[in-house]
């Protein structure tokens, strides 16, 4: 992406409760201290690194529909079943991507805190 394109993108605060992603740096953010470091480190202004908010990364889910031409569609007991193991699988699927992220579409004005 050019700068010109980054900069055209609309601009949300930053509160630290998401991950934050240079573009420049191809590198992810979980917190500030973490970003303050980068910036202090490489000598590096806030604008430089591109920051652009993080969005969870939410799984496809499973759903019983699926299967519907396969089966009997007089067996309500089957669809019920197969509704419990898809609540089930999804409730586990949603805590394995719990903690997974993608860069967002909003730019993020940082400026350095310590």
């Amino acid at each position: 992406m050019t700068h010109e394109k980054y900069f055209k993108r609309e601009l949300k605060k930053w509160y630290g409760d998401t991950p934050v992603y240079s573009q420049q740096l191809d590198k992810y953010f979980f917190d500030v201290g973490e970003l303050d470091d980068e910036i202090h480190d490489e000598e590096l202004y806030g604008e430089e690194l591109e920051l652009v908010l993080c969005d969870l990364v939410i799984p496809r889910l499973m759903d019983s529909d699926y299967w519907y031409d396969e089966l009997d569609e007089e067996d309500t007991g089957t669809f019920k079943k197969l509704d419990a193991l898809c609540d089930e699988f999804n409730a586990k699927l949603k805590t394995i991507f719990s903690n997974t992220w993608e860069p967002g579409k909003y730019r993020v004005e940082y400026e350095v805190t310590t």
